[in-house]
Order: C-alpha cells, then sequence, then structure tokens
C-alpha cells in the first residue's frame, strides 16, 4: 500500500504565539504521552511479540501532537516538550496570585462539619517507619463569616460539648480556608517559585511549582504550652502548589517547616490541603475537602491530625451540627 505525501505545511499564526493556557495543556499531553512511551518500552515482551504498536495523532489548537515518542509539529520542524519560560512561569504564578488573593473575598459566608482525628507516635529504634494510633476524634463547627474562620468543638469522640479548638489540646492545624496559601502568595512575604512539573490530580491536568519562604519573611509558626507554659516560634518553610490547568485554581496546597528553632520543642511541621468544588447554596465553590498535618518533637514522638470537611451550607444564626451517629474512631 502506498501513501500519498502529507501536504505542505503552511505557518500558522496560532503556532508561533499559542496562549499560556493552550502551552500548558499542550506540554501537559506531551508529558504523559512520554510517560507512556516509556511504559511501553520497559513492558516485557511476550511469546515473541514483535506487533507494531500504532501511534495515536490529535490535535490541538496550533499543534500537531503524536503520541510516543512524544513530540509536537510545527513550522521550524519537531522539538522536544522544554518547561515553560520564565517569563510564562512569572506570569503564570501571577494570575494564580491574584486569584487566590481574591479567594477569601469571594467566599460566601457558609457553615460545614469538620471531622479531625488526631493520632500520636513514637519513632521507633532501627529506622522503622511510625506505628500511629488513634487517641481521639474531634467534631468541630467551622464557620465562614464576615471574611473569618471560627472554630468550635461541638463534640469529642461523639460525646456532646462546647470548647474553641485551642483549648481541647493537642495537635491542632488553622488556615485551611486559603489563609495558608494567601500567606505564600502576598508579595510581601518574597516567596520564590520554581517550576517543577505537569501531573495528574484526581481527573485534573495540573502544573506542579515549588515554592519556599526564609526566616525572615515568614508568616508561618507554631506554638507548644507545656506545664502551662506557652512558647512560640516562627520557621521558614517550602512545599507545592497544585495549579489546575485552564482555571488556574490551587487544587493542593502542600507545606513544611525547613529551619525550625534549634531550642523549639518541635523539630517539623508538615501540612497538606486539598481543594474541591462544593455547593455553597445554589453555586459551587473551592473549598477544602481534606486535610492531614503532622508535627515532629524534640523528644522522639510525633502527632497528626487527619481531617475532612462535609455538609457545607449556608451559614445561618441558628446553623448547627447534629448527631445522628458515633464517629469513627
Amino acid at each position: 500500500m502506498s501513501l500519498s505525501p502529507p501536504a505542505p505545511l503552511t505557518a500558522d499564526p496560532a503556532c508561533h504565539e499559542p496562549s499560556l493556557d493552550d502551552r500548558l495543556k499542550e506540554r501537559a499531553l506531551r508529558s504523559q504521552a512520554s510517560a507512556a512511551s516509556r511504559l511501553a518500552r520497559s513492558a516485557p515482551k511476550r511469546y515473541g511479540d514483535n506487533r507494531r504498536h500504532d501511534a495515536t495523532l490529535f490535535s490541538i489548537p496550533g499543534f500537531l501532537v503524536l503520541l510516543a515518542p512524544a513530540l509536537v509539529l510545527c513550522p521550524g520542524g519537531l522539538a522536544q516538550a522544554p518547561p515553560p519560560s520564565n517569563a510564562e512561569q512569572s506570569a503564570l504564578i501571577e494570575q494564580v496570585r491574584q486569584k487566590a488573593l481574591e479567594y477569601s473575598r469571594g467566599l460566601p459566608d457558609f457553615i460545614c462539619t469538620q471531622e479531625t482525628r488526631r493520632s500520636t507516635a513514637s519513632h521507633p529504634k532501627g529506622g522503622r517507619p511510625l506505628e500511629w494510633k488513634s487517641y481521639d476524634t474531634l467534631t468541630i463547627e467551622l464557620s465562614y463569616f464576615g471574611q473569618k474562620e471560627n472554630y468550635r468543638v461541638v463534640a469529642i469522640n461523639g460525646k456532646p460539648g462546647n470548647k474553641s479548638i485551642t483549648k481541647v489540646g493537642g495537635n491542632v492545624s488553622l488556615g485551611d480556608f486559603g489563609s495558608s496559601l494567601s500567606n505564600v502568595l502576598e508579595t510581601k512575604t518574597n516567596a520564590t517559585f520554581t517550576w517543577e512539573r505537569h501531573d495528574k490530580l484526581r481527573d485534573s491536568d495540573v502544573a506542579v511549582f515549588s515554592w519556599a519562604v526564609d526566616a525572615d519573611h515568614t508568616p508561618f509558626g507554631s506554638w507548644v504550652t507545656t506545664f502551662a507554659k506557652k512558647r512560640a516560634a516562627k520557621w521558614a518553610a517550602r512545599g507545592e502548589l497544585f495549579v489546575e490547568n485552564g482555571t488556574l485554581d490551587v487544587l493542593r496546597f502542600t507545606l513544611e517547616s525547613t529551619a525550625m528553632p534549634p531550642d523549639f520543642p518541635m523539630k517539623g511541621v508538615r501540612t497538606e490541603v486539598e481543594y474541591a468544588r462544593e455547593a455553597v447554596g445554589d453555586k459551587p465553590h473551592l473549598l477544602p475537602s481534606r486535610s492531614e498535618s503532622t508535627t515532629t518533637f524534640a523528644d522522639g514522638h510525633a502527632a497528626k491530625s487527619e481531617t475532612r470537611f462535609t455538609n457545607y451550607r449556608k451559614f445561618t444564626a441558628d446553623a448547627n451540627i447534629k448527631f445522628d451517629a458515633q464517629p469513627q474512631n
């Protein structure tokens, strides 16, 4: 069978000047294609199977993308997928910054149920992994009113109560509703951002950036109360932003300490928050769906909080949480 030669390519302006979003999508597709190609090459041949693996060809505006291997065909030839240019990275971060800083202002007044399972562990000898033991589950009424968060512990292990979250003792983490993210993106924090990779998070294509904040500009800190004495410290931090292609929403935010004061009882903090679209009233909003925070201490033990956020609804003066079942420990 003979094939006719392809028609000559013409210089399409869209190929020379694609939008930032098109470039991110195109690079994500090529990154996925490259991974699939490596997987196919590494797969063992079975029973002498020498069959040809057909490539898949499809198009996006201004590009022809050939999977396995991942190459882009534009006037001017074939090229491997590079990371975004420095200018593209700066433009993307600036757009993410503006959207995140407007995040809290765009949130409606709401209330939700926060269930936090807390565990503790001692560092075992011999490099074995931590063995976590759950010690309680907090049911928290979290209200967001006038752009401020309020936490009220309404049950501990299913037994009703009424306490401020700072009065229950143990490991607690605050700031899941955008304040930590906004702190990183504020210009006064002087954070540095570095392109890492294209990735997949749940069903979304994301661009992953790492970030870092030094000790002189950090907004992050912890406090420890021992023998009725409260100590506080600020620390440098780093983490990653998982930015959804197209919407520029941050779907995952991670944070970890990098330089705790040497005499402080805490030795390390790590937090991860994932966001999802939840309906509040008749509109969807990007809100936390889960978070996890781990703290290690100088005496060798560690504490962990695993949180789920559910039952988002509009804030009303008589809104409350009802207990229909015992929380699972």
